[in-house]
C-alpha cells in the first residue's frame, strides 16, 4: 500500500498544476515524496500507533511541517524531472531543518 503525507489537491496546488490531466505523474511524486519523508523520519508504518494516513494511505494526521517537508521533496522531485542534476538529494537542509524532530 502507498501512503501519502500531502493530498492530491495539495500536490498540485504546491507544483502549480490546474488541472487533473497529470494526475498519475502527481501522485507519483507524492508517493515518493512521502517515501523519502518517512524513510528519513524512520516512521514505521506498521506501528499501532502511526494514524498519519487513512486507510486508503490518504492524509489524515499529518503533522504541518511533516506536510512541508513533504511537498518541498516533491517539488525537488519535480524540478529534476528529467534527471539533468547530477545526483540530485531531495533532503535538502530547508527539509532537514523543518524534520528536526
Amino acid at each position: 500500500m502507498r501512503y501519502y503525507l500531502v493530498s492530491i489537491i495539495e500536490a498540485r496546488n504546491h507544483l502549480r498544476v490546474d488541472t487533473s490531466l497529470n494526475d498519475s505523474d502527481i501522485n507519483q511524486k507524492r508517493a515518493d515524496a512521502s517515501d523519502i519523508v518517512m524513510e528519513y523520519c524512520k516512521v514505521d508504518v506498521d506501528d499501532t500507533g502511526f494514524d498519519w494516513c487513512d486507510k486508503l494511505g490518504e492524509p489524515l494526521n499529518v503533522p504541518g511541517l511533516v506536510r512541508a517537508a513533504t511537498m518541498l521533496v516533491m517539488g525537488a522531485l519535480d524540478s529534476n524531472r528529467d534527471g539533468s542534476t547530477a545526483a540530485p538529494n531531495p533532503i535538502s537542509p530547508a527539509v532537514q531543518n523543518l524534520l528536526v524532530m
